[in-house]
């Protein structure tokens, strides 16, 4: 599957891509096997969830958090990751899939590999319909007391989250604040019209 979709980004004039592997690190790691072959260069991160999915679609916190670091060391000492063509990416699906440890604890992996001095980038989805927002507002009660109703963009920034190397898919229904919160913390959009 993945030399089809590499293949296909590569025929349409993709030459770099940002892709959400898999929740398993092994898969993903094929993933980045494949785009490093075919030459592209790309941003390729594990997919991160431990709540509100399948049985079979959930890791634990622990097993979160060790694959990603056990990616982003594959990446980073692979040759294609050496010579900056592959890029490791923390990737929590989107918030009503992450219970607050896992946030948490996804930005302190960030945190920890920024102050090594390696490029590490975060994408995930934000904003991106009024049942999400909803979903997760619902969620933030639940997690942080009743008078908390923080937006996705705040939220994502109290876990260290949003950074200059982040990526947000969608952002279709952010106000000003979070505009302008994602302009001074340098964060990026990858914006779907269809969304």
């Amino acid at each position: 599957v993945y030399q089809k979709v590499v293949d296909a980004t590569l025929r349409n004039g993709t030459t770099t891509a940002m892709y959400y592997g898999t929740l398993h690190v092994g898969p993903t790691k094929i993933l980045c096997d494949v785009i490093a072959a075919k030459g592209q260069r790309g941003l390729v991160g594990k997919v991160c969830m431990d709540r509100n999915a399948s049985h079979g679609y959930l890791q634990s916190l622990e097993e979160n958090l060790s694959e990603t670091r056990d990616l982003i060391e594959y990446v980073k000492n692979s040759p294609a990751g050496k010579l900056g063509l592959l890029y490791p990416v923390v990737t929590p699906r989107f918030i009503p899939t992450c219970s607050p440890a896992l946030l948490d604890g996804l930005g302190h992996v960030v945190e920890e590999y920024s102050k090594a001095d390696h490029k590490i980038h975060v994408q995930t989805h934000a904003s991106e319909s009024y049942d999400e927002i909803e979903f997760t507002q619902i969620l933030n009660k639940q997690d942080h007391g009743e008078n908390n109703d923080r937006s996705d963009a705040e939220i994502l920034d109290a876990s260290s989250l949003l950074t200059n190397r982040t990526v947000l898919a969608h952002c279709v229904l952010i106000n000003e604040e979070d505009a302008s919160l994602l302009r001074t913390r340098g964060t990026s959009i990858s914006h779907c019209p269809l969304s």
